[in-house]
């Protein structure tokens, strides 16, 4: 109950218990991080898919995540794996709450995420659900997904930016030749 999923030497790992949620689940014993990321299996094909961009990223050598890395290049490995998902999918493992927000509130998430996104400090942008009663949790997966949507965008031949994305070592030079800027 920590993880919807991820990656190890092993390969992909999902926290499938939070995929079984039903309308006739109990959740009165959950912590509210639990009762926010629970769901129903609609949401695992996304899941897989997302996991799986993060074991061709390890795979190919690209761009990490982890203690030591700057916010703009974890929420850029994120962001790549989330684009997969939603090309594949139409879903993302950020949710619809979070891709709501993140659509209403962009040019000002922008502002706060680029005077952050040199550091470190990931608090308020990944793996932070059910955080802030004020705004939803991952709001970074978001940002990241939109570099890479920008930069498939701007790339024109999406296999190929797709391919660029799954290599890619450097989130800045992503994040410049997206053009990303709302």
């Amino acid at each position: 109950m920590n993880s919807g999923g991820t990656t190890s030497r092993a390969g992909i790992l999902v926290g499938i218990e939070l995929y079984a949620r039903t309308e006739s689940s109990p959740l009165d014993t959950l912590t509210p991080f639990e009762r926010a990321v629970a769901q129903g299996p609609e949401r695992l094909a996304s899941l897989v898919v997302h996991e799986h961009a993060h074991v061709q990223q390890e795979t190919l050598g690209a761009l990490r995540s982890g203690d030591g890395r700057s916010l703009l290049e974890r929420a850029v490995f994120e962001g790549i794996a989330e684009l997969l998902a939603e090309e594949l999918t139409g879903a993302f493992v950020a949710g619809d709450a979070t891709t709501a927000f993140g659509m209403a509130n962009e040019a000002a998430l922008w502002v706060e995420f680029r005077a952050a996104m040199d550091g470190t400090d990931i608090s308020r942008w990944l793996y932070n659900v059910g955080d802030d009663p004020e705004r939803p949790g991952d709001l970074g997966y978001f940002v990241g997904r939109r570099i890479a949507r920008a930069y498939l965008e701007a790339r024109g031949d999406r296999d190929a930016a797709i391919r660029e994305l799954l290599r890619a070592t450097d989130a800045r030079a992503i994040l410049d030749a997206s053009g990303y800027a709302p």
